[in-house]
């Protein structure tokens, strides 16, 4: 197991147990794309968690209380591209995470901070601030 998955775990506060090579793949058939390799590792480790200070991933599936990776992927967020992004978490109550593949980016408009030929996973968008911040490299 990689050693930032070790990591997430240690810092979670809560975590549910990782989902099944069966689960991993009926989630990218549902979606229609192939998870990134990092998010499939993770989710294999670790199924949707919270950590501190107020970030949340979600769970593959939606649940009663709590959003779902497949649901937000599915419905999309303006701003960013249309297909290629998966939308895995929240942090601080409105930065979006997401993973966004190389293609994906080309949809992206020319902006301060774009995301252009980067690899962003994963990245953030701010619903209330219209702004995209890579945090990979």
């Amino acid at each position: 197991m990689a050693d930032w998955i070790v990591g997430l775990r240690k810092a979670a506060v809560e975590s549910r147990p990782g989902a099944s090579e069966d689960d991993l793949t009926r989630v990218e058939e549902l979606v229609g794309l192939p998870l990134p390799s990092e998010l499939r590792n993770l989710y294999a480790q670790m199924n949707g968690g919270s950590f501190e200070p107020d970030v949340a991933l979600y769970a593959l599936e939606q649940a009663p209380d709590a959003a779902g990776v497949v649901e937000t992927t599915r419905h999309g967020l303006g701003g960013l591209p249309a297909r290629g992004v998966w939308r895995f978490g929240l942090r601080g109550g409105g930065d979006q995470l997401f993973a966004v593949r190389r293609g994906a980016l080309d949809e992206l408009p020319p902006s301060r901070g774009s995301l252009a030929g980067r690899t962003p996973t994963p990245a953030s968008w701010s619903c209330s601030r219209a702004s995209r911040r890579c945090c990979g490299t």
